[in-house]
């Protein structure tokens, strides 16, 4: 069935199916076997306490002809277990941004993704989760790509650790696929991507994963760290003034463009 919670996000879900339920003139004894679950467990999603699969989702949003709206706040209140609130934040704010700038020392960035290799990565991190959890969630990451095609497309800038390279995510012919593209980005010119090569005299990437969101008006940062993402603004001048100096320092430390995209087409063509 699902894994019991006691959350805000699954509180409102189950507030809206009682609506419709209340609105359907169904008693949960009524509703219950419609949808494939007990009353109690029905009772239990009613009150926030049992987050039910996709397919009972999909069954009380048919049953009480709510068009998709349920199915709707099921799926939002889905992400906002498995997606942290900082991430979801930025990923609203990457949409109205004229530029971005990224640095990853381990992976790379979700708007540079292909759909396997951002599953070979959501599987690694959500072991328990099944295909269906899987699917909507390379699919709002594949989403966020839509900005390349805005008529006015941010400027994107993306400096990779040599090893991002090297790390072979999901197999060789889903990292080969990645690689290419990587290229391919690159030579629509949608993408400026720099290669920090692990021979490089200083690392000023330590600190870890870290994106500069550049808007009209002001400068965000949001600085990665394992479970979540912290936020940067003009209240915070000197850390945004930092980050910016370390973007800076490690492009200068960086291949340039054109060396670093024939770097990234020599790993493509070796991986089997």
């Amino acid at each position: 069935m699902g894994l019991r919670q006691i959350s805000p996000a699954w509180k409102k879900y189950g507030s809206d199916v009682r609506t419709w339920r209340k609105a359907a003139r169904l008693t949960l004894k009524e509703l219950a076997p419609a949808v494939g679950l007990s009353e109690s467990s029905l009772s239990y999603v009613e009150n926030g306490k049992l987050a039910p699969k996709e397919d009972h989702a999909q069954a009380i949003d048919k049953a009480l002809h709510a068009n998709g709206k349920l199915l709707l706040s099921w799926d939002k209140c889905a992400n906002e277990l498995l997606v942290p609130r900082n991430f979801r934040k930025t990923i609203d704010l990457e949409k109205d941004a004229i530029e971005l700038r990224y640095y990853h020392p381990v992976l790379v960035p979700g708007l540079l993704q292909t759909p396997e290799y951002a599953r070979a990565l959501f599987a690694a991190h959500h072991p328990q989760a099944d295909e269906s959890t899987l699917d909507r969630l390379v699919q709002r990451r594949i989403d966020r790509q839509q900005i390349f095609n805005r008529d006015e497309r941010p400027i994107v800038h993306v400096v990779l650790d040599e090893a991002v390279l090297y790390r072979v995510v999901g197999g060789s012919t889903v990292m080969k696929a990645q690689l290419a593209r990587i290229v391919e980005l690159v030579e629509k010119r949608w993408v400026q991507c720099q290669v920090l090569p692990t021979t490089a005299q200083t690392q000023p990437g330590l600190p870890g994963a870290f994106r500069v969101l550049v808007f009209e008006l002001q400068v965000l940062v949001a600085s990665e760290h394992a479970f979540d993402e912290v936020i940067i603004d003009e209240r915070e001048q000197d850390q945004l003034r930092k980050a910016l100096s370390v973007y800076g320092r490690l492009q200068g430390e960086a291949l340039s463009p054109h060396e670093s995209l024939d770097l990234i087409r020599k790993l493509e063509r070796s991986q089997a």
